[in-house]
C-alpha cells in the first residue's frame, strides 16, 4: 500500500447509505473522488501521495454518480452530479464553472452523465431525466428540458437507478424503473418506443424473486439471509428450487453493519438497526440494507436452515468465486 485516506475522518462526515461508491477518476496527477461534506463533495488528491490538491462544492449528500470529464465550450469540464445540482468544475482547480439545480430524493444519483455533442444527460429513478446544453464557446450550459414526473411508478419519460443509458444519434436507450427497455429523443424526451421483452420484466413493481427462480438455470441469484429481507422458511423453499449451485449469499452491507442495536445518522437520514440487526428507515419498516456479516449469515444458515457445512461453503464462497472469475 502506498496511501491511503479514511474519509469520514479526514472530512469529518458520515458514510452515505450506500458507502463511498462513485468510482474515482484519474486525470493526470489528480485522483478526483466524490467525498462529502461542507466544500468537499469532490476532493482531488494527488495520485502519488493523497495530498489533498482541490476540494469543492456543498451538499448534504454526496451520491453515488461517478465524475466525468467532457470537452465543451473550449474547456475540459468536471461534471458532478450530486443530489441537488449538475455542477462543472475545472478539473485541475476545482474553479465552479457552472451550476443547474436538480434535487433528487434518498440522494439517488447514480448513473453515469452522459454527453452527446453538445448535450449532457442525466437521470434519476424519482424525478426522471433533465437535459442540459452546453455552450459552444465557454464554459457554461443550459436547461433544455426536464421530466415531467416526481414518481417512478408514474413515469414520462426515463426513470433509470443504475444503469447508465446509451446516446447515439439522436436517441437515449435506457432502461426505465422497473425495467422498461425505452428509446427517446435527445431534443425533448418524447418516448418512441418501450419493450420489457430485452429484459423481462413486467413494467411494475412485481415479486422479482418469482421472475428470477423461472430463469434460475440462467442466471446468478443473490439472497440475504437475515431473516427480514427474506423469511427463513422462504430462504429454504427458493434454494431448493434455484439449485445451491446456482445462488449466492451476499450482505448487502452499510455503513451500520458492526455498531449493534441503536439509531445512527447516516446521510440525511437516521437508521434504525433493531435487536434482529436489520437497519430499517427510522419512520417505519422500510429496509435500508443490511447490519449482517456473510459470517453471521453463515450461522443462520446453520441455525434457521440446518444447512450443511459444504453447502454453506459453496453459498458463500465458492460460489461468489465462481462469479467473480467469470467477471
Amino acid at each position: 500500500m502506498i496511501w491511503f485516506r479514511e474519509l469520514n475522518k479526514d472530512y469529518q462526515i458520515q458514510s452515505p447509505v450506500w458507502g463511498f461508491s462513485a468510482s474515482p477518476l484519474l486525470d493526470g496527477h489528480c485522483l478526483i473522488c466524490v467525498v462529502g461534506g461542507p466544500e468537499s463533495v469532490a476532493v482531488a488528491f494527488h495520485k502519488d501521495s493523497g495530498e489533498e490538491i482541490w476540494r469543492a462544492l456543498s451538499a448534504i449528500e454526496p451520491g453515488y454518480s461517478p465524475p466525468m470529464i467532457y470537452e465543451a465550450g473550449g474547456k475540459r469540464q468536471l461534471i458532478i452530479w450530486h443530489p441537488e445540482a449538475v455542477n462543472s468544475l475545472d478539473p485541475q482547480t476545482g474553479k465552479v464553472y457552472w451550476t443547474e439545480p436538480f434535487e433528487v430524493r434518498a440522494g439517488l444519483t447514480i448513473a453515469s452523465p452522459r454527453k452527446s455533442e453538445n448535450l449532457l444527460f442525466v437521470t434519476s429513478f424519482y424525478e426522471g431525466p433533465m437535459m442540459l446544453r452546453f455552450d459552444d464557446s465557454q464554459a457554461t450550459a443550459k436547461l433544455l428540458w426536464k421530466g415531467n414526473s416526481n414518481s417512478e411508478r408514474k413515469t414520462d419519460k426515463l426513470h433509470s437507478i443504475m444503469s447508465t443509458p446509451f446516446i447515439q444519434d439522436g436517441f437515449i436507450y435506457g432502461v426505465c424503473s422497473y425495467g422498461q427497455l425505452r428509446c427517446i429523443t435527445t431534443d425533448s424526451g418524447e418516448r418512441i418506443w418501450e419493450s420489457l421483452e430485452a429484459t423481462g420484466a413486467t413494467g411494475k413493481h412485481d415479486n422479482i424473486i418469482q421472475r428470477a427462480l423461472s430463469r434460475a438455470d440462467q442466471l446468478w441469484i443473490s439472497f440475504i439471509a437475515d431473516g427480514a429481507h427474506v423469511p427463513y422458511p422462504a430462504l429454504g423453499n427458493y434454494l431448493r428450487s434455484a439449485k445451491l449451485d446456482r445462488c449466492v449469499i451476499v450482505s448487502d452491507a452499510i455503513c451500520a453493519a458492526g455498531l449493534g442495536p441503536g439509531r445512527y445518522p447516516i446521510g440525511n437520514q437516521t437508521v434504525y438497526v433493531g435487536e434482529d440487526r436489520v437497519p430499517r428507515a427510522d419512520e417505519g419498516d422500510q429496509l435500508v440494507g443490511s447490519a449482517t456479516s456473510v459470517s453471521q449469515m453463515a450461522d443462520n444458515l446453520r441455525r434457521h436452515l440446518q444447512l450443511s457445512e459444504d453447502a454453506i461453503q459453496q453459498l458463500t464462497s465458492i460460489g461468489p468465486r465462481a462469479i467473480l472469475q467469470k467477471g
